[in-house]
């Protein structure tokens, strides 16, 4: 699988973020990978769902199911150009428990925050010189792509950390996901199929975006 292409949409706002491509592209493809990698990291889905994957000089994983595929990156068409504006500030990927007629819980967070106001002002003035536009768009996806990068291999860092499950929850038991669904079932020692007969052992993952206050 090549590396993402989320690119933030035509935005109203005249950020730099929003209307260089190269900027709005990077932002969103360091996020789409980073998303991917999480789900691997924690062992949402089985491992062999996952296809090897390289962004940014990074080995990474990508989840191969077209459900889960889909719901991040119809979320992030979203989420980017919210990021780039300034109109949201933080981004956040929660894994719940969530078995059959019962409330949800939260297992575990994960939270991005954005703070590119200020950048965008520094991007502004840079751009107002117009001679060489091109140059210093250039020297902007310079100074974020280590930084960026640094964020991914964080998340790759992670792999063989515990992971947390549900009480019921075995790995092996584990279903891929069906066609737009982010669950996973636990197993309950059956043999066969992978069936579970403890709705307990259920799992599943959200994305969430913060409106940013106003100021």
């Amino acid at each position: 699988m090549s590396g993402p292409a989320i690119m933030a949409s035509a935005a109203s706002s005249s950020s730099p973020f929003a209307t260089q491509p190269r900027l709005s592209t990077l932002l969103g493809g360091t996020l789409e990978s980073t998303l991917h990698e999480l789900l691997y990291v924690r062992r949402i889905y089985p491992r062999d769902s996952f296809a090897p994957n390289r962004f940014l000089g990074v080995s990474c994983h990508a989840s191969r199911h077209p459900g889960v595929v889909d719901y991040i990156y119809n979320f992030l068409e979203v989420a980017v150009p919210a990021l780039c504006t300034g109109t949201a500030d933080e981004l956040a990927l929660v894994v719940l428990d969530s078995p059959p007629g019962r409330p949800e819980s939260i297992m575990e967070r994960f939270v991005f925050n954005f703070d590119t106001r200020d950048m965008n002002t520094k991007m502004s003035e840079a751009l107002d010189d117009t001679r060489d536009q091109d140059g210093r768009v250039a020297d902007m996806v310079r100074y974020l792509e280590p930084r960026l990068r640094d964020v991914l291999l964080q998340v790759v860092s992670m792999n063989g950390m515990d992971v947390r499950r549900p009480s019921s929850s075995r790995d092996s038991g584990r279903k891929r996901p069906r066609d737009g669904s982010q669950t996973t079932t636990g197993d309950n020692g059956g043999s066969g199929g992978g069936g579970s007969s403890d709705p307990s052992g259920n799992m599943t993952f959200k994305l969430a975006l913060r409106i940013a206050p106003a100021k």
